[in-house]
């Protein structure tokens, strides 16, 4: 957030910006930036589930396939578990799961609040 405050501190001029796959990374970003302050480690985990909830829904209304919805979300996970202390070693057991609700649980034992 230090970065986007400084980026536009530079061109202060620019009211629009493009956040991109910092929203992918930290769903917590919008709240961060109209706050001015970081979320915490609860709320940002809070926000992952919420946005990984968000994912599945999308995918199951496009495509009512689980595989594909699990597909999906395993490849969000990938660089939701960079930003997590345990993220790593819960990402590998997601990779392993052969259904939602494997993905669901490992995600509920695995990441906790």
């Amino acid at each position: 957030m230090e970065g986007f405050y400084n980026i536009k501190s530079q061109v202060s001029p620019i009211e629009r910006f493009m956040i991109g796959r910092g929203a992918i990374a930290n769903p917590g970003i919008f709240q961060e930036i109209k706050t001015g302050q970081l979320i915490g480690s609860v709320d940002y985990r809070i926000k992952l589930f919420e946005f990984s909830r968000l994912i599945e829904a999308s995918c199951l209304r496009s495509n009512n396939n689980e595989g594909y919805a699990l597909m999906r979300l395993k490849s969000y996970w990938e660089a939701f578990s960079e930003e997590l202390t345990e993220g790593k070693a819960v990402y590998r057991k997601l990779k392993k799961a052969i259904s939602l609700k494997e993905f669901w649980d490992i995600l509920e034992r695995g990441i906790a609040y």
